[in-house]
């Protein structure tokens, strides 16, 4: 009886703490919408149109409504939780910065993003691929297997170049539909451990690379289940190949691999130098999923809805190419500066500049929104204007590095010197992602 009595007290107990971290305090609440209201009446054009957004979400379009349901915020809990979600999906980890700039108190923002952060993998794990890796913090390199071992059990008839890479044929079909073999050089190129969640075990996972000089080259995966003292084994039902990743010709001269930790997430980078002599960066998850290309000081990466997020390292020497005057009152004095023009080039490129030029002359505004300058230009005035070009440069005026959203034939660029984008840029984002 008292071991039930205690398991129910366990059970009483946990069940208390989960349901208070899946709800959020009056307090916190309050202090939101207390500066929500005065932020969308007298704030910055950016948080208004945020929550602008919201109230279309949930079915508000008429602008007096929108006011209305404003002013009734406090105990609109459904609007409340909405917002929440934009700026969540919108910040890309800086939605602490967005409620301490509203004027919120520092324990409250920090109650806040805990709530959310408990709440959002819940939401989103459904729509998990199968088999994914949830924790990916604890995907670690290791060097577990014995790989001489390894490739001698796979390729029983290879021979050893050293430890980890061997000369081994493999038969092709070749052009004329006759079966050919292929002499390679496989090398492991790492060796991943983790814990696969839906299964509820430690795995490994192995990445060969494989070359024929410069006609082939491609990575496969073995993926085994750590047996702890009884070893390794496969969990192929068929031959690996399946999950084989051709490797295009431009990016065959190979350097060597590495692994990089960003943001919590695994990267296997492979590191190469393109037909243009640059030495180029990709970084693959342990999947061989492609997230980005980067050169030394330059990332592109492919982002939702085909658009692009380029980075470019801004130099130490470019760095001191200042452009601000001491008060702007008018775009045309950044435009006349000869460093805003060189730093605007460097960044997006001349053709991208002169868009701007030709749109900047239309229609500029000036505002100074959350710590950054904006500039913005549209090709047309008006919500129902056929041509939806536009432009946003965000500024940052204590270190004069920038950024810049261009919406050019319906497509999205965002250019910056930095990588982390500030929420000016990923909030005109939203907004462009929602008009049609």
């Amino acid at each position: 009886m008292k071991t039930k009595l205690v398991f129910l007290g366990i059970y009483i107990l946990s069940n208390t703490i989960l349901i208070r971290s899946q709800t959020l305090d009056r307090e916190v609440r309050n202090d939101f919408c207390k500066n929500a209201k005065y932020h969308y009446f007298y704030g910055t054009n950016s948080f208004f149109a945020l929550m602008n957004i919201t109230l279309k979400r949930i079915g508000i379009n008429d602008p007096y409504k929108m006011d209305e349901a404003v002013r009734n915020i406090c105990s609109n809990e459904s609007l409340q939780n909405s917002f929440f979600e934009n700026v969540y999906n919108v910040s890309k980890g800086l939605d602490k910065q967005q409620y301490l700039s509203m004027g919120m108190k520092y324990n409250n923002v920090e109650k806040l993003i805990d709530y959310m952060v408990l709440k959002s993998p819940h939401k989103e794990q459904n729509n998990l691929p199968k088999n994914t890796i949830i924790n990916d913090d604890l995907v670690n390199e290791s060097n577990k297997i014995d790989k001489k071992q390894l490739l001698q059990s796979i390729y029983p008839k290879s021979v050893f170049i050293n430890d980890s890479t061997v000369l081994r044929k493999e038969s092709f079909t070749n052009e004329d539909f006759k079966e050919v073999e292929i002499e390679f050089k496989t090398v492991i190129a790492k060796e991943y451990s983790y814990t696969d969640e839906k299964n509820d075990e430690d795995r490994i996972k192995i990445l060969f690379y494989s070359k024929k000089e410069k006609e082939i080259a491609f990575f496969d995966i073995l993926i085994m289940t750590d047996l702890g003292e009884r070893g390794y084994k496969s969990i192929e039902n068929a031959s690996f190949n399946r999950r084989r990743l051709y490797i295009d010709k431009s990016k065959r001269n190979i350097s060597g691999f590495e692994t990089i930790k960003e943001y919590g997430k695994t990267y296997f980078v492979v590191n190469y130098t393109d037909e243009n002599n640059k030495n180029m960066s990709d970084y693959y998850t342990i999947d061989l999923k492609i997230i980005k290309t980067s050169t030394k000081n330059e990332f592109i990466q492919n982002i939702e809805n085909q658009d692009v997020k380029i980075v470019k390292l801004i130099s130490k020497e470019d760095l001191k190419k200042i452009f601000l005057p001491k008060k702007l009152t008018n775009p045309k004095q950044l435009f006349s500066v000869s460093n805003f023009k060189y730093r605007m080039i460097n960044l997006i490129g001349s053709i991208n500049y002169n868009f701007i030029e030709n749109i900047y002359v239309n229609e500029t505004n000036i505002t100074n929104d959350s710590n950054y300058l904006t500039v913005r230009g549209f090709r047309e005035k008006g919500f129902n204007t056929k041509n939806k070009d536009n432009y946003i440069i965000a500024i940052d005026p204590k270190t004069q590095i920038l950024f810049v959203g261009i919406r050019k034939d319906d497509k999205l660029l965002l250019y910056g010197e930095e990588k982390v984008f500030p929420n000016e840029i990923y909030q005109w984002k939203l907004i462009e992602e929602n008009i049609k």
